[in-house]
């Protein structure tokens, strides 16, 4: 096999869905094709959906008419999950005879490839599936002639093989869906950091484009992160065993694996910290009320855990809102926190987006101010990252940009 050479921004390899459903919370105003923002065009049938003009209508129009159909006698609308089922399943009865080939680097893979583990799930998950399987089966109506066993096989196929659609054209890295890709479900997990290349999405479309110039041997060699490899070991090993049926290996999990027992004193905090924030996360408060009991954890945690996941995650929203309240300074504080456990581009690139933001708020952009060369140096770090990862003429780069010469807040 000869050697693929790549280069800085390089696409490594590209894919569209073989399903993909928006999320419930983005419903409303995300459009069901191509994912893009602010679109107000519901679906005459099932008038839950919405679509940014016609165009994307008629594309969506095949794989949205059997999820349409049932969407008209619901009251609310289903999960993403059991949307995504739906509309894996129809493509997969429609194209019986001539499925959708996915590739990945020259191998043919169909939905037939893709693994369902069903035979390792225990008791209470075999349970929980089954149940799963029975809605699925009562929103289906007999619409499709499936039975039992078949739509309990594409949830496994669905859960074990979806991505979280993360909208990377936005500097906000917002979740906006679940998708199932079949070129692009051959790539494994590592929780070790590769610098060499990462994986954003463009729309609907998954991209793994090279962040530096390297040689790739095997295409079977490139990883990505299944989750977040910021969370903790045992966390991550939980989630590995219990989501997808295996336990990593990688050369971090293993180092962490043979390491002396974390201080049960972190541990408990660490614990409590992630309850705190979940419970945060799951609230209804007002932004105002968010941003203070956000405040409040972080004081009650960070100074004896700063390096926490769970902490991290709490920076980068209260970063977020800070800007929004007009709390600029506090906002350059939680940004700059935050960077120092960010271990990947894509953790990076919205921190750094929302600090050259803020800095830019206060005037920093002005050549006479004095902290201006920090404003320069922080847009030209990001302005680097932004243009290997999305491109020189993304909305993004030429954003940051318009900080830089004042005309974003004309």
């Amino acid at each position: 096999m000869m050697p693929y050479i790549y280069r800085a921004g390089d696409v490594i390899h590209e894919d569209l869905p073989y399903a993909v459903a928006v999320n419930l919370e983005n419903a409303a105003y995300i459009c069901s094709y191509c994912y893009a923002s602010d679109a107000e065009m519901k679906c005459t049938g099932c008038e839950k959906l919405v679509y940014c003009n016609d165009e994307c209508k008629n594309q969506d129009a095949v794989d949205h008419n059997l999820e349409c159909n049932i969407l008209l006698n619901c009251d609310e609308l289903p999960d993403e999950e059991l949307r995504l089922v739906i509309r894996a399943l129809d493509k997969y009865v429609r194209e019986r005879d001539n499925p959708t080939v996915g590739d990945f680097f020259g191998s043919k893979r169909t939905m037939d490839d893709l693994v369902s583990h069903i035979d390792d799930l225990n008791s209470t998950d075999l349970e929980e599936v089954n149940a799963r399987t029975s809605e699925l089966l009562a929103l289906l109506e007999g619409r499709l002639d499936v039975g039992h066993s078949q739509v309990l096989k594409m949830l496994m196929k669905c859960r074990i093989n979806r991505y979280c659609l993360i909208n990377h054209n936005e500097p906000t890295f917002s979740t906006r869906g679940q998708v199932v890709y079949l070129g692009a479900s051959a790539i494994d997990h590592s929780c070790v950091i590769d610098e060499t290349y990462t994986y954003l999405f463009d729309g609907r479309r998954i991209i793994l484009r090279a962040l530096t110039d390297f040689t790739l041997d095997d295409p079977k060699n490139l990883r990505i992160h299944y989750l977040s490899s910021q969370l903790p070991y045992d966390q991550r090993r939980s989630m590995t065993l219990d989501t997808y049926f295996f336990v990593c290996s990688c050369e971090k999990c293993v180092a962490q694996a043979r390491c002396v027992e974390q201080d049960p004193e972190l541990k408990e905090l660490a614990d409590q910290a992630s309850s705190e924030v979940d419970a945060l996360y799951q609230s209804t408060l007002t932004t105002s009320e968010w941003y203070n009991e956000g405040m409040a954890i972080l004081e009650k945690f960070f100074e004896k855990i700063p390096d926490d996941f769970a902490l991290f995650w709490l920076l980068t929203q209260l970063q977020n809102q800070a800007i929004e309240q007009g709390f600029l300074e506090a906002s350059l504080t939680h940004g700059a926190n935050a960077l120092r456990s960010a271990n990947t581009v894509l953790s990076m690139e919205p921190i750094l987006f929302n600090l050259c933001l803020a800095m830019a708020k206060l005037g920093w952009n002005k050549r006479n101010d004095k902290c201006y060369e920090t404003f320069v140096e922080g847009t030209k770090l990001a302005s680097k990252l932004f243009t290997v990862s999305h491109g020189s003429k993304h909305s993004i780069t030429e954003t940051l940009q318009s900080f830089k010469d004042g005309t974003y807040f004309d």
